[in-house]
Formats: C-alpha cells, structure tokens, sequence
C-alpha cells in the first residue's frame, strides 16, 4: 500500500505541473491548509461511499470491514490498492493548484485520525460527536445491521454524512455486530487482499486451516504500530538518493505486514519465517547503513524485539474453537 501511495505522489506531482488551473494563486499557506483539508475531506467521503456502493471497488475495500475486533488493529487493516482506487477522488486538488508539499501532509492528518477514530476504548467524545468522526460513529460504520450498514462514511468531519443523509449515531440498546456478513475466515491480511479480487474473476482459493499458535490482540496491535512506524520512516525518506536505504527499509516494513498476517494463521512456521526474514533485512540494514541512534534504528530495534516476543512467548491453544474465524457457528453469527 506504501509503495502505491508513492505512485499516487507522482502521479498527483504530474497532473499539478502539467495539468493545473492554478485556482489558488498568491493564497497564504494557512489558507491554502485550510482549503485542501476540506476538499481532501470532502473527497475521502466520495471515495468511501463508491467503494461501498460498487463491486469492483467494493472488492478492494472489504478487506478493512473484515476484521472483528474495534482497535487500533482495525485501524491498520487496509487494501494494498487503495491508493490507486482513491486516485480519481483526490487530484481534484491538483486541478486546482493545491501544492504536492500541502496534500502530502492534509493527507497524512487524514490518515492519522483514521488511528483516533478506531480506538474502540473511547466510548463517547463529548462534543466532537456534533462534528467529527469520533470512534463512536466509525464503529458504527463497521456495523453489519441494516440500522447501522452503510452509513458514516467520513474521514474527519461528519458533515458530508450530515449533508447526505448517511449520518448514523450509535444506539446504546442496539450493540453494533462488526464484520461482513460472508466472511472469508481469515485474519490473514495477504489472504484478506487476494481472495475477494481472485474471486471477482472467478478464481476460487481456498482458506489455509489455523493453527494452535496464538499471539494476543496487544503484541499483534504493538507489532502493527511498529511495522507502521516503519512506513512513516519509509515515507520521510522517500526523496532520499540512496536506493538500498529506501529499498531495505521498504522492504521491511512490507515483509513485515506479510509476516503479521501469517502469524495471525496461529502455525509456528509463520513466527519463525517473520522473524528470520526481518532479522537478516534489518541484519543487512545495519550492517551496510545503519552507524547512528536516530528513531528510525530505534523502530527497527523494537521491530526485532517484538517479533521475538511473538515467537517465544504467544501460547499454544488447546482448543481450535477458542481460534478466530472458527468454523464454529456461533462465531460466524458475529461476523
């Protein structure tokens, strides 16, 4: 997903060069913020709503609806192909002469908040309810009940929904079921990005079966946020001129997304392969760049540390029902 956003940054580059009316002449870049974060929001309330509404696009998205559990996780569960299907709805702002600088950072405000309004502790938020998407209102969002589907589909403001008719509060005597209806049983984030689209054309893959080994929902959240932090260091230095930088760091994150969604799948294998695979990135990053303390050494120490803490600590299941995604009926009911 980080390496398309990149293509997304170009090609946005490329149609603000060539392509702009140049709207916004002279403007001060406080106005200029101001203006793109509302058309930026605007423009993600668009995206969501037609990547709910058709198909194809539907195809691409589901992969964030599929997990069951409201946390920061949820938060990290996303298409890999979402920067390319959001493209259409976004470079509005190109055509009217929104700098690359200002909707590189409206965009990861966005983004940002996107980890506020999934953090399923905060019940209520006060008076941002009237105004925000708060983690309130995105649960519901994520509700599979005819009250609750396809409603609250904004990013930061509400008011799109307000506006058109697809705002939804959370009923306290209603508890919002989260999922999709005909889950995929898996929370295997490769699985999840693969079989809706393979499907779409015809393609029938089979689930791999679980296996005992089960890591709890805070190392796989804390192992989430470090494979993030990852991406973000990925995207500071993503101008930088030394392509094996660039190369290993992005790799690492990727291999390390990969490797979080095996170890979902609970085989012991799919901890050993995570850990050996980002032991020799980071191994060769250190070994061949890395000569100094900064945040990023930092990420990539704890990155090592927490798939260590994965492999030899997470339990061994005695019960394949305790397993998520169970084939067991009353599992399915909640999905």
């Amino acid at each position: 997903m980080w390496a398309l956003r990149g293509v997304e940054f170009i090609v946005y580059g490329y149609i603000l060069t060539y392509y702009s009316l140049e709207l916004l002449p002279e403007m001060p870049y406080w106005l200029l913020f101001i203006i793109a974060f509302i058309c930026w929001d605007f423009g993600h309330y668009c995206f969501h709503y037609m990547h709910h509404k058709f198909k194809w696009l539907w195809m691409i998205h589901v992969v964030h609806h599929e997990g069951i559990e409201f946390n920061l996780s949820l938060g990290l569960r996303n298409s890999w192909l979402s920067p390319l299907t959001s493209m259409p709805f976004f470079f509005f702002l190109a055509i009217i002469g929104v700098p690359l600088e200002i909707f590189i950072l409206v965009g990861s405000i966005h983004y940002g908040v996107q980890y506020y309004n999934h953090i399923g502790v905060v019940k209520q938020s006060g008076f941002l309810e009237h105004i925000m998407v708060t983690p309130s209102a995105h649960k519901v969002h994520h509700g599979i009940q005819d009250l609750y589907k396809d409603t609250n589909f904004g990013s930061v403001l509400n008011i799109w929904d307000r506006i058109f008719g697809t705002f939804q509060r959370e009923q306290l005597d209603i508890p919002v079921q989260l999922g999709v209806i005909e889950p995929l049983g898996t929370e295997n984030i490769f699985w999840a990005n693969i079989i809706p689209i393979a499907e779409r054309f015809g393609i029938k893959i089979k689930v791999p079966n679980y296996g005992l080994k089960r890591a709890s929902d805070r190392q796989i959240v804390i192992n989430g946020l470090l494979i993030f932090g990852v991406f973000l260091q990925y995207l500071i230095i993503e101008h930088d001129s030394n392509l094996l930088l660039k190369g290993l760091i992005f790799a690492i994150g990727f291999t390390g997304t990969i490797g979080l969604g095996f170890i979902t799948e609970g085989h012991v294998w799919g901890y050993r392969l995570n850990l050996i695979c980002s032991s020799l990135l980071i191994g060769t990053y250190f070994y061949s760049i890395g000569n100094s303390i900064s945040s990023l050494e930092l990420n990539l120490v704890l990155v090592l540390v927490s798939n260590l803490t994965l492999l030899y600590f997470s339990p061994i299941q005695q019960d394949i029902k305790a397993m998520p995604f169970s084939t067991d009926a009353t599992n399915l009911t909640v999905s």
